[in-house]
């Protein structure tokens, strides 16, 4: 099982309902992966599900020096994330999952 650090923007400015997306994708990974607290420390990723496309709390995402993942809409299926999170996060780099 993979630890994975969940970082939410505050959700001043939603432009989806990105907590439900998220809800989504954690039934999707099911015990595969395990959500942790970014203050944790002890993760081999995370995934930084912002409500708007300003991905206000990038800076202290990244400022961890793990692979980060980072949702900024619902255009990919949380199944899809899913799968990516599990195929590379421990490969390490950054990774925006909205890129492609």
């Amino acid at each position: 099982m993979k630890k994975i650090a969940l970082k939410f923007c505050g959700g001043c400015d939603p432009e989806y309902e990105r907590v439900a997306y998220f809800e989504k994708a954690r039934r999707e990974a099911g015990e595969r992966i395990r959500w942790v607290n970014l203050d944790n420390g002890d993760f081999s990723a995370v995934l930084l599900v912002n409500g708007c496309r300003r991905q206000c709390p990038e800076r202290e995402v990244k400022s961890k020096g793990k692979p980060v993942f980072t949702v900024k809409d619902d255009s990919i299926e949380p199944e899809i994330l899913i799968q990516e999170i599990l195929s590379i996060c421990i490969a390490g780099g950054n990774r925006d999952c909205n890129s492609r």
